[in-house]
């Protein structure tokens, strides 16, 4: 395969950006690593999914959404794992993705949507 001069610069601007913010990535070199740790302990107090109401309740584990892959312009699957507060989300790339594009990501909520099934009849 070979990455689009685009995606590719942006997708590397995006990494090195998300280390002075704290992990918003999750690669697969991750797995076991304190940063691997960093990523995957965060948490909220705050109720999330189906019982919750305003940002924290617009998605619940385990759901599908489309969202555009940080630092490109792709839209991607992804199954949501877990809220964490102030609008992020964790979530895990379903979709056949590039081997060198993050494992899971932290998105906002608005920068994702449900995916819609449309019955075939």
């Amino acid at each position: 395969w070979m990455m689009r001069p685009l995606a590719g610069r942006s997708h590397r601007l995006a990494r090195r950006a998300e280390e002075s913010n704290g992990p918003r990535m999750y690669y697969q070199e991750d797995r076991g690593t304190p940063k691997g740790g960093a990523f995957w302990g965060r948490s909220t107090e705050e109720k999330w999914g189906e019982f919750a109401t305003g940002e924290a309740g617009r998605f619940d584990k385990d759901d599908l959404v489309q969202a555009v892959y940080p630092g490109s312009q792709e839209v991607y699957c992804a199954q949501v794992m877990k809220y964490i507060g102030s609008g992020d989300w964790i979530v895990m790339w379903v979709d056949d993705m590039p081997e060198d594009f993050a494992k899971a990501s932290v998105l906002k909520t608005d920068e994702m949507e449900h995916v819609r099934i449309t019955p075939v009849t």
